[in-house]
């Protein structure tokens, strides 16, 4: 298995501003990150994400770009904590309307 410390590498080379949720490593393909606070309910989050996308995310690359397999509802978890359930209730609907766009 891949020795991954996101403490190494997250603070150095990602842009300020940026924020990079703390991850745990499952197996040589994928990472648990935990995300921030939810701005609705104050609970943390966890996302199941490819190990590789979180590389990408380090260097820079977008949320859209490096989670590009992600559901609009689950990047905008990592992006400001807010989990999909919560978005629902707060603004009566889910924030997956990029995917409409194709129909």
């Amino acid at each position: 298995m891949r020795q991954f410390d996101p403490m190494a590498t997250c603070l150095t080379s990602v842009p300020s501003g940026y924020y990079v949720p703390m991850t745990t490593q499952i197996n040589d393909n994928e990472v648990i990150i935990n995300t921030r606070s939810c701005m609705h309910c104050g609970q943390t989050g966890e996302l199941v994400v490819r190990y590789e996308s979180v590389e990408m995310r380090q260097s820079g690359m977008s949320v859209q770009e490096a989670f590009w397999y992600l559901a609009a509802p689950q990047r905008e978890q990592i992006i400001s904590g807010t989990h999909p359930h919560c978005w629902e209730q707060m603004f009566g609907q889910d924030c997956d309307d990029d995917d409409d766009d194709d129909e």
